[in-house]
């Protein structure tokens, strides 16, 4: 089996290493973080079946939420990565409508580290990565990083 050294970086010890994460999507690179995700995961079935079921679900999230269009959207094994980039202000609506998912979709979220940015072209985008494994249902904080 291949190593998947991008989400075991991201995830350790049953939790989602916040510091890490929020790093990772909120830079510039995030889109090659998708890009590495799915590639550390190709050919592997049980990572196709799970973006199979995420995707459908953050499919009808976005759909159900407004504007937003997905611009890209990868799983692992024990997480997804998904960028939505909308004219609005106000999308947060979007995470909002993917932690919900499990009830609609049974596509559960345990944990997740979520970040808006604002794009040079007025547009948003709403980044988040997330655990799809109950065993991975936290997300760590370094000592002296809580709060804002």
């Amino acid at each position: 089996m291949r190593s998947r050294s991008l989400e075991s970086a991201l995830v350790r010890s049953g939790s989602l290493r916040g510091d890490v994460v929020a790093r990772m999507i909120a830079s510039d690179e995030f889109d090659d973080v998708l890009t590495r995700i799915r590639s550390e995961s190709i050919g592997d079935q049980d990572a196709i079946e799970l973006a199979r079921i995420y995707g459908e679900a953050i499919t009808s999230a976005v759909e159900q939420s407004g504007d937003g269009e997905i611009q890209g959207f990868a799983c692992g094994l024990s997480i997804c990565g998904v960028d939505i980039s909308s004219d609005s202000s106000g999308g947060e609506r979007y995470f909002s409508s993917i932690l919900d998912s499990k009830r609609r979709s049974g596509a559960p979220v345990y944990s997740a580290v979520t970040e808006v940015v604002p794009l040079p072209n007025g547009r948003y985008s709403y980044r988040m990565i997330f655990s799809t494994d109950p065993g991975a249902s936290s997300i760590q904080v370094p000592p002296g990083k809580t709060g804002n």
